[in-house]
């Protein structure tokens, strides 16, 4: 029953948390590899829908914004902008006021007041051994979770990913092992429902590299008409979760 999940407004724009079994919190070496499943204890919540998400804060006020309202969570993107440099920005964007460094240094000075969580979108697969290898760097001051995230395989209606996920896989092993891992599919604007065969390709990939801190990316619209199918994706990866994104109406809420 997702009424404890979802709110039942309208519409919303949605990033929920959902894992077949929480796991109850305990002794973890470092909230760097906190479980996604484990993210609501780490602010002293009980429920995932009450983490508090900000969105594509690639910006520095926006950054700032986020700060100041204090979100839990903090979601960003990046890619290589038009002088190369490694950037925080949305495509069609190519420019920002900050680099993925200044904005990662801007994370890791904040957390020494508060602890705050990041979500990573990885928008080009050029951009990954530069970020992962600075978060290798910086490691020993990082104290709160991080998750990398990617759109690694198609889905629904969805176009070719940018992404090799066997080579998305091997760098995150090589650089930043037992980092959690946020990994999903292209899905179209006409998307209807994760099938079987969706499911089956992500399971194949997360038991060839024996993925356990994994939670999985998907469209919120078309969960209800995924339950099955999900529901075996949790069931056959253990100790996963799936975090919900966009916008959803009520209907499509409850479920």
């Amino acid at each position: 029953n997702m009424e404890s999940i979802l709110p039942t407004i309208a519409t919303t724009v949605v990033t929920a948390l959902v894992a077949k079994h929480l796991l109850s919190p305990g002794l973890i070496k470092s909230n760097l590899y906190i479980p996604p499943t484990h993210i609501p204890y780490t602010f002293g919540l009980q429920l995932p829908i009450d983490i508090q998400w900000g969105h594509a804060v690639n910006r520095l006020a926006l950054l700032q914004e986020s700060f100041q309202k204090c979100d839990h969570m903090i979601e960003a993107d990046i890619l290589a902008g038009e002088n190369g440099d490694i950037i925080m920005a949305h495509p069609p964007e190519t420019t920002s006021d900050l680099t993925f460094i200044e904005w990662f240094d801007a994370i890791v000075e904040f957390n020494k007041r508060r602890i705050v969580g990041i979500k990573l979108d990885m928008k080009e697969q050029q951009v990954m051994r530069h970020c992962l290898s600075y978060i290798r760097k910086r490691s020993s001051t990082i104290n709160f979770p991080v998750w990398i995230n990617a759109d690694i395989l198609q889905g629904p209606d969805g176009k070719e990913p940018v992404f090799d996920p066997v080579y998305f896989m091997e760098l995150v092993n090589e650089l930043v092992p037992g980092l959690p891992v946020s990994i999903g599919w292209c899905v179209g604007d006409n998307a209807v429902e994760y099938t079987d065969e969706h499911i089956s390709q992500m399971v194949l990939l997360c038991q060839r590299f024996g993925l356990k801190n994994v939670t999985f990316p998907v469209k919120a619209s078309i969960v209800k008409n995924s339950m099955n199918s999900l529901m075996m994706l949790l069931e056959q990866v253990k100790g996963s979760s799936l975090t919900l994104w966009g916008r959803v109406d009520q209907e499509d809420a409850i479920w």
